[in-house]
């Protein structure tokens, strides 16, 4: 079995976990509260944990030689601290025990497994795995997989919340990182990206040149990821529990059409190789983002199962075509400078998410849902989103 085919397998079962989770403990805290706020509460805290993840660049920037191990350490640590959780979250069940346990679970996930990796190991880790002839192609590959494991994942999920029993998600996911972690360990192999030419050397024995970077789409990299974590935490996050209130459906039949309706980015993935050569990942970055901006706009305008739908059908080709060309983009840079944007990246993620979360316990407070000032909140956001470009921009392309 090939090293390629180790990591897939790896990173799906990592990816079921990961779907279990995020399914399972907002909407299962919201459910069993009734309070959509819960909900929201579970997507403020990791905003906050992932900007402070930001400021240990410097540290991860340091270690990019042992960027595998370490990533693979933090895993491990990851999947502890979820057990402890899991297990008191089960021994104490009152709605705010619960709420209280998920809210220190989510600063300790959000800092070690979203933000930083974030920082390098997102982008690298296939590195470890393949060389830059395969590196499409794998990418391409894990975002098909991640859609058909946001499927299983979901609807695994789906039952736990319906029975009362979100809590053992927690044990799952444990389980699947201590899984992830073994395999970046043992089957993995360390990439130590070339250094740049000094200037004025020459000869055999000189490194390549660095390569020029196409800022022009790292630009909407950096405009897209922010705004597409704002509008997610404005209403898209919580769809289960919107439908629900709307009387759409029940919760667990919502969660069940969400990861139906997002498998058509199965094939994107798939595909994602041959799709990039013909139309650019540039291409994707910029029209994904206001594509889904603009279904985004339809479902609030007109609330029904039906615009849902399209929201949730361009959430999946954001994961199948829109996170691997942003992966694709950002290969361009390595090192330092990777870290750099990316730290930028994150930060601005972690400012957006933040803003609209508080926002969000604002909008669904007495249990309304209110699509015309959410509207007005997006639109806000998607005005705000060149502010991030606009701040960088000088010292990003000094760097290059």
């Amino acid at each position: 079995m090939s090293r390629q085919s180790i990591f897939l397998a790896a990173s799906f079962i990592s990816s079921f976990g990961d779907f279990i989770l995020v399914t399972s403990l907002p909407h299962g805290l919201g459910f069993e509260s009734g309070n959509i706020q819960f909900a929201v509460i579970a997507w403020l805290f990791p905003a906050m944990a992932v900007f402070g993840a930001s400021f240990f660049a410097r540290s991860v920037a340091r270690r990019h030689n042992s960027a595998r191990t370490d990533y693979a350490k933090l895993l491990l640590a990851v999947a502890i601290i979820e057990i402890l959780t899991a297990v008191a979250a089960i021994h104490y069940r009152e709605p705010m025990q619960a709420l209280v346990l998920s809210i220190i679970f989510v600063i300790g996930y959000a800092f070690i497994k979203e933000g930083i990796p974030r920082l390098l190991y997102q982008v690298t880790m296939y590195r470890f795995f393949v060389g830059d002839a395969d590196y499409a192609r794998l990418v391409g590959l894990k975002s098909a997989l991640d859609i058909v494991a946001a499927l299983s994942g979901m609807l695994f999920a789906s039952q736990l919340v319906a029975l009362g029993q979100w809590r053992y998600g927690l044990l799952i996911d444990a389980t699947t990182f201590v899984i992830f972690a073994l395999v970046l360990l043992f089957a993995g192999r360390d990439f130590h990206a070339p250094k740049p030419v000094a200037h004025g050397q020459t000869g055999a024995t000189a490194a390549p040149a660095r390569p020029t970077i196409d800022w022009g789409s790292l630009r909407w990299v950096l405009i897209g990821v922010p705004l597409f974590h704002a509008v997610n935490a404005l209403f898209p996050n919580y769809f289960p529990l919107i439908s629900t209130k709307l009387g759409f459906m029940n919760i667990g039949a919502s969660i069940v059409l969400i990861a139906v309706v997002r498998l058509p980015g199965v094939l994107s993935g798939i595909f994602y190789s041959h799709v990039s050569a013909k139309v650019p990942p540039r291409f994707w970055v910029r029209a994904l983002l206001i594509s889904y901006c603009a279904v985004g706009f339809t479902f609030l305008a007109f609330p029904s199962a039906v615009t849902m739908s399209y929201v949730v059908l361009f959430a999946g080709l954001n994961i199948g075509i829109h996170l691997p060309s942003d992966i694709m983009l950002r290969n361009q840079l390595t090192g330092d400078d990777l870290v750099h944007f990316n730290t930028i990246v994150l930060r601005w993620l972690a400012v957006f998410q933040f803003a609209a979360c508080c926002l969000a316990i604002w909008l669904y407070s007495g249990g309304q849902f209110r699509p015309g000032i959410i509207a007005a909140c997006m639109a806000g956001f998607v005005l705000l989103s060149v502010l991030p470009w606009q701040l960088h921009k000088r010292k990003l392309l000094a760097r290059s």
